[in-house]
C-alpha cells in the first residue's frame, strides 16, 4: 500500500477533501499507480491500450483497490473491469 490507512479511511467515509489526489492514475517510482474506490466488488482488473490486464488488490475492507504497473507512463489510457461477484 503506498497511502496511509487515515486516507483511506477519509475516502471510505467520504470525507476525503481531494479525493483524485489518491484517487485514479499517479507516477510512481517505476511506473504508474492506479488506484479505485469500488465498495462491494470482489475484483478490479485494470486494462492498458497496450493489451495488458493488472489485478488491482484490495487495500481496504472498504473497498480501496489499487495496483502498481510497471513502465507505464502518464497520461495512462485504461479501462476497469469490476465483478461484483453474484447476488442472492
Amino acid at each position: 500500500m503506498t497511502v496511509a490507512s487515515q486516507q483511506l479511511d477519509a475516502l471510505v467515509r467520504r470525507e476525503h477533501d481531494n479525493p483524485h489526489a489518491v484517487l485514479g492514475a499517479h507516477p510512481a517510482e517505476d511506473g504508474v499507480i492506479v488506484r479505485v474506490l469500488r465498495p462491494a466488488a470482489c475484483e478490479v482488473t485494470v486494462h492498458l491500450d497496450d493489451g495488458r490486464a493488472v489485478e488491482l488488490a484490495q487495500v481496504h475492507p472498504g473497498g480501496v483497490f489499487e495496483a502498481s504497473i510497471e513502465g507505464a507512463q502518464l497520461p495512462l489510457h485504461y479501462r476497469l473491469d469490476v465483478d461484483y461477484g453474484t447476488a442472492g
